[in-house]
C-alpha cells in the first residue's frame, strides 16, 4: 500500500508520535468499531488501529502477562520502553485460524477488558458484537452487511468512558478479524487507506457523522508490533452533542488478522490524550493477538 494523506486538517507531529512510541495497531469503524463490528439498534461503525512497539515484550505499556501489571514472566530488569529494531514475530501455522470456529475463540479471546484498558472505562450498549460487517456505500452512508467470504470471522467490543465534570463521554471500539489469507487481510487496510480518500466525509447513521477525514499508512521500518498499520483521524458530530470531536481509528495486521481500535472523543478530552488511549488499547490487542497465534 501506499502512504497517502486526505483532508486539510494536519495531523499534530505530538499524536503520530505517540502511536509511534507507544505502540498500536489493528483496524476499527468510526465510533471505534471495525468493518466487522456493529448491531441493527446502533449507528454503523468503523475500526482499527495500530503501530510501533513489540506489544507486551517491549515496554510499549503491556506487562508480560498481557494484563498491564507487570507480574508476567519476564526479567524485570529489562528496560521498559526499549522498542526492536524491526517486527519479527512469526505466527505458529498450528494456531492460524483456517474455520470458523477457530476464528471466533482468537477473534473473541484477543479481545480487551474495560477496566484493563483504560481508568474509568466501562461497557457500551450493546457491548459485544460478533459477526457482521461494515460497508461503505457509494453515498458515504454506512451500513451492516454479512462477512464477505474473505473473512472467517469478526468481532467488536464497545466501550464507554462516562461524562465528568467538564468532561464528555468517549466512546471506543476494538474489533478483531481473522482472514483467510494475508493478501486478503492487506486488502482490508488498504481498503480503510483509500475509504476516506473516497469519502472525507461519511454518515454512521443516528445522526452521527464524521468529516475532515485524512488517512495514512505507516512507513513499514516504523511499526514495530504488528506487520501493517494504518492511521485515520478527523472529527466527530452526533445528536445532543455540542460542537466536533476528535475521531482516531488505527488498524494494523498481524499475519492474517487484523485489528481495528477507534476512538472518539468528548469535550475538554484534547487529541493527545485520545491518542495515547488508542495507542494503549492497540498495543494490548496486538499482544493478544501474538499469545493467540503463538
Amino acid at each position: 500500500m501506499a502512504q497517502g494523506w486526505n483532508g486539510p486538517r494536519v495531523v499534530p507531529a505530538l499524536c503520530v508520535a505517540a502511536l509511534l512510541l507507544v505502540g498500536c495497531g489493528g483496524g476499527a469503524d468510526p465510533d471505534g468499531e471495525t468493518r466487522g463490528g456493529a448491531e441493527e439498534s446502533a449507528p454503523a461503525e468503523k475500526g482499527s488501529a495500530g503501530t510501533e512497539g513489540h506489544a507486551g515484550e517491549d515496554g510499549s505499556g503491556v506487562g508480560d502477562d498481557g494484563n498491564g501489571d507487570g507480574d508476567g514472566n519476564g526479567d524485570d530488569d529489562e528496560a521498559i520502553g526499549e522498542l526492536p529494531d524491526e517486527y519479527t514475530f512469526t505466527p505458529n501455522p498450528e494456531r492460524v485460524p483456517t474455520t470458523a470456529e477457530r476464528a471466533r475463540e482468537l477473534t473473541s479471546g484477543a479481545q480487551l477488558e474495560p477496566d484493563i484498558w483504560w481508568p474509568g472505562l466501562g461497557p457500551d450498549d450493546p457491548y459485544e458484537v460478533p459477526g457482521g460487517w461494515s460497508v461503505l456505500a457509494d453515498d458515504c452512508s454506512w451500513s451492516r452487511a454479512e462477512l464477505p467470504e474473505t473473512v472467517l470471522d469478526s468481532f467488536t467490543r464497545r466501550y464507554l468512558l462516562p461524562a465528568s465534570d467538564a468532561l464528555g463521554e468517549v466512546r471506543a471500539t476494538v474489533t478483531v478479524s481473522a482472514h483467510r489469507s494475508e493478501e486478503d487481510a492487506d486488502a482490508e487496510l488498504d481498503e480503510a487507506l483509500q475509504e476516506s480518500f473516497r469519502c472525507p466525509e461519511q454518515e454512521l447513521g443516528a445522526g452521527q457523522r464524521l468529516s475532515g477525514l485524512m488517512a495514512m499508512e505507516y512507513p513499514e521500518e516504523e511499526v514495530l508490533n504488528a506487520d501493517a498499520s494504518v492511521f485515520e483521524m478527523g472529527e466527530w458530530t452526533g445528536p445532543d452533542v455540542e460542537g466536533s470531536h476528535p475521531h482516531l481509528w488505527v488498524t494494523s495486521r498481524i499475519g492474517t488478522v487484523t485489528a481495528a481500535v477507534a476512538v472518539r472523543g468528548g469535550a475538554g478530552h484534547d487529541d493527545n490524550e485520545l491518542t495515547r488511549m488508542a495507542a494503549e488499547g492497540m498495543a494490548r490487542v496486538l499482544y493478544a493477538i501474538e499469545l493467540e497465534l503463538t
